[in-house]
């Protein structure tokens, strides 16, 4: 049997791990819907990454902190992201092609909220 997961499950799945947007974060939402529906949601608390991978070197952890954030332009940006401590083995910025991420929220399907 194939289990089809949805946007907003999706969605709540990252909100488990991420916790709930901050009052700035949910200022760049402009899907109206998914803004109602992420303010629908009871106040959840970020669950620390040691908690989560407590074996992790810290910067693994740090890696996966600047890149999990919610709204896309806290992120760190790949460039960065590949010549931070925990991958700057493998960056050849000679060989690496970039491009712009966009917020989840705002291409997420009206249909699914």
């Amino acid at each position: 049997m194939i289990t089809l997961i949805t946007d907003i499950d999706q969605l709540n799945l990252i909100l488990q791990v991420l916790g709930s947007p901050s009052k700035e974060d949910f200022e760049t939402i402009v899907n109206l819907k998914a803004r109602a529906y992420l303010e629908s949601l009871p106040h959840r608390t970020k669950v620390p990454w040691k908690q989560l991978y407590p074996y992790a070197s810290e910067s693994a952890l740090d890696l996966l902190d600047k890149l999990l954030c919610f709204v896309p332009s806290r992120r760190i940006t790949v460039e960065d992201a590949l010549a931070h401590p925990y991958l700057e083995q493998y960056y050849d910025p000679t060989d690496e092609v970039s491009s712009y991420a966009s917020n989840v929220l705002n291409v997420v399907s009206s249909d699914c909220l």
